[in-house]
């Protein structure tokens, strides 16, 4: 019996098996997740998804007076860097090739983000990948506030704001002793899809970036049930005991 493409290694397929892999409809998961290749999910459902944030807060921040409620909605300043920090999350292991899921306790997702945000995103930023990188995913994410660091008398803060001027770019100032990184998550997140879509386009040309795509998709597809883990099946037996009855509306 043939050996399944999805089940091979990386380096055990052909050229068309590594393209069918990659850039035909993906149906591995059961069910199938979306109707999408592998590589359209990038495409489709991290930029897609960063996108419509991106464009809601552009249109919130171009007719703000058109809201008459005094409902706070903060212009969506951590929604947008939070959201980049999720796909770059994503983005950065299909580049690498490494998951949580593949890499055992050594999982370093700040090491792939690294690399990625060196070689797709723009130089000035290559000063500081890890800082960027923690200031999101540890500090908006987890906090929802961006952190700030030191180094003796020396302090580096990191702010997040939103600004579709000329004037409003990413910046980092030195006053005095300290650094000021100032960061507009709109260009972020302009950066970021410049990005992705640049790394899209090379995946098809480098076996090398091929190679990790696949295997950063494999071990995600194989690695998404979670097998008999006490806190999940107290709910699991819950949940079969209320649908016993029928449909539940949530």
């Amino acid at each position: 019996m043939s050996q399944n493409i999805a089940e091979k290694t990386a380096s055990a397929m052909s050229d068309e098996e590594r393209t069918k892999f990659i850039f035909n409809l993906s149906t591995s998961s059961s069910p199938p997740t979306v109707d999408v290749s592998r590589i359209e999910f990038l495409e489709n459902i991290i930029l897609g998804g960063m996108r419509c944030v991106r464009d809601g807060v552009e249109f919130y921040c171009a007719n703000e007076d058109k809201y008459p409620d005094e409902k706070t909605r903060s212009g969506g300043i951590l929604a947008l860097a939070e959201v980049v920090a999720i796909g770059l999350e994503a983005v950065s292991a299909s580049f690498s090739g490494k998951t949580k899921e593949n890499s055992g306790g050594s999982y370093n997702a700040t090491k792939n983000v690294s690399e990625f945000v060196i070689r797709y995103f723009p130089r000035s930023y290559h000063a500081f990948p890890n800082i960027l990188w923690d200031s999101m995913r540890n500090g908006l994410i987890h906090t929802g506030l961006p952190k700030h660091y030191s180094m003796g008398d020396r302090h580096i803060f990191v702010s997040f704001f939103l600004s579709k001027s000329s004037w409003g770019r990413s910046t980092i100032i030195k006053k005095e002793q300290n650094l000021y990184i100032y960061i507009n998550s709109i260009e972020l997140a302009n950066v970021f899809e410049r990005a992705v879509v640049q790394y899209i386009e090379d995946v098809f040309g480098d076996k090398g970036l091929q190679n990790n795509f696949i295997n950063a998709w494999q071990s995600r597809e194989t690695g998404r049930t979670i097998t008999n883990s006490p806190p999940y099946n107290k709910e699991f037996s819950s949940i079969i005991t209320i649908c016993d009855q029928g449909p539940v509306q949530l």
